[in-house]
């Protein structure tokens, strides 16, 4: 739901798509973490996160998915994505360069616009979907109170963090993060640019320090050929 694409076309338009995605997970035995929308849609597409908008969200595509496809103890849906990092509409500004330049000079959202997202999506997946479906934000790991929030943590099971070497060494942020639930780094890079390259490893690299913190897994991304 990178570019709100759903907000224009409405829950039909996807349907049939995720029924077959959904079926061949299935058939494969494949558990799937649906991440509902990108911090694109917000920046780039056509929804604004107003509390309006968030409550027409809710009831039009989140609730009859859910009721179709995650409301099944033998879905192969395991853990719905609120929002993959939604740091970057709280600040637009802050957005690394090659993945969201056009978003720089937009309007933040609100604080409490946000909050009221994460709280009417996560309630309506615990009361429409089922018992064994997870709840996290996608958050980069430099940015990880839009997710650690005392605000935001009722509303999650874990925390999902992503890592690039413009952010330091990786270490030293996950000793510095709040313990109060179980976490994953569900991004990690697999090149950087020239400048980051002394801080780029190995996946087995990666793997063993997210695991010396504690992480429940530990997941390579590339998006196209941007390096970090």
């Amino acid at each position: 739901l990178e570019d709100g694409f759903w907000y224009k076309k409405g829950y039909a338009a996807f349907r049939d798509d995720i029924k077959v995605f959904l079926a061949l997970a299935k058939k494969h035995d494949i558990k799937v973490k649906f991440v509902l929308f990108d911090y694109l849609a917000v920046t780039e597409g056509n929804f604004g996160m107003t509390k309006a908008e968030t409550d027409t969200l809710v009831r039009d595509f989140v609730v009859p998915f859910l009721k179709e496809f995650g409301s099944s103890a033998d879905s192969a849906i395991r853990t719905v994505e609120l929002m993959n990092e939604p740091e970057w509409i709280l600040n637009p500004n802050e957005v690394p360069g090659g993945v969201g330049s056009k978003i720089r000079n937009r309007a933040p959202v609100g604080k409490a616009d946000y909050l009221y997202f994460v709280e009417q999506l996560s309630r309506a997946i615990r009361q429409h979907g089922s018992k064994e479906l997870k709840v996290t934000i996608g958050a980069s790991v430099h940015k990880h109170q839009v997710v650690t929030d005392p605000a935001v943590r009722p509303f999650v099971d874990y925390y999902a963090f992503h890592y690039y070497p413009y952010m330091g060494p990786l270490e030293g942020w996950l000793a510095r993060l709040p313990n109060d639930k179980p976490f994953a780094l569900e991004e990690y890079p697999t090149g950087a640019r020239p400048q980051y390259a002394s801080l780029v490893q190995t996946p087995a690299q990666y793997t063993a320090i997210a695991a010396r913190y504690g992480a429940l897994s530990a997941m390579a991304w590339q998006w196209h050929s941007i390096q970090w």
